[in-house]
């Protein structure tokens, strides 16, 4: 109920594209390491749903999404868009 940035992304998204959208995980507690955007990622190519982009709670769970991105032989930025919600400082690398 506290979670003002999900809240806000699923109302954008229903408003912009006219549905729910999909979501891996949002069950407290948030776990935001490498390690959990490797796992998510991997759950979404599990499940069989396809997607040309994701947003990522931090750029920490990006990099764990682009390395299972990497490993399923998709291209980043081609195949699957990927965004991190934080811009720390190796993001720019």
């Amino acid at each position: 109920d506290t979670d003002y940035r999900y809240k806000y992304f699923v109302d954008q998204h229903r408003e912009i594209f006219g549905k729910e959208p999909v979501v891996i995980e949002n069950e407290f507690p948030f776990s935001t390491q490498v390690e959990d955007g490797y796992r998510l990622m991997d759950k979404l190519f599990s499940s069989g749903y396809t997607c040309d982009s994701i947003i990522c709670t931090n750029d920490l769970i990006a990099y764990g999404a682009i390395e299972s991105i990497k490993k399923h032989g998709k291209t980043v930025g081609v195949d699957i868009g990927v965004i991190g919600i934080d811009d720390i400082f190796f993001s720019k690398y």
